[in-house]
């Protein structure tokens, strides 16, 4: 992902070689784009990441599919917990099976945060 500097590389001080037009652009203010660009490129980066995750998602589901296993993907932000539970409510579920990440601590190994909430 670029930087905003290298995206504002192609502005110029005013009076410098190379500058986009005669009078270019103010030096402070190329700081302040940057600055202005920055969490916006940083945001950027999660939404490519997201999309990396569902492309990876779809080519999962359709390889079950192959396989002859129904499968269905759905991505929902908010309380994970919350959001499972309204999900197996309107499937009328009768087993939930929740993974484990594992990123928060060794306190419980079988029974991460969310399933937590959920039981």
């Amino acid at each position: 992902m670029p930087r905003s500097r290298d995206i504002l590389q192609r502005f110029r001080s005013a009076g410098t070689p190379g500058a986009a037009t005669a009078t270019g652009v103010p030096a402070d203010r190329v700081a302040e784009l940057s600055a202005e660009l920055e969490p916006v490129l940083a945001q950027l980066v999660s939404v490519q990441q997201e999309v990396s995750r569902i492309r990876a998602d779809a080519h999962n589901e359709a390889e079950r599919r192959r396989r002859g296993v129904r499968a269905e993907t759905t991505h929902l932000t908010g309380d994970p917990a919350a959001l499972l539970l309204a999900e197996a409510s309107n499937w009328g579920a009768d087993l939930l099976v929740i993974g484990r990440s594992g990123v928060r601590g060794t306190g419980r190994p079988f029974v991460g945060a969310v399933t937590r909430k959920v039981l």
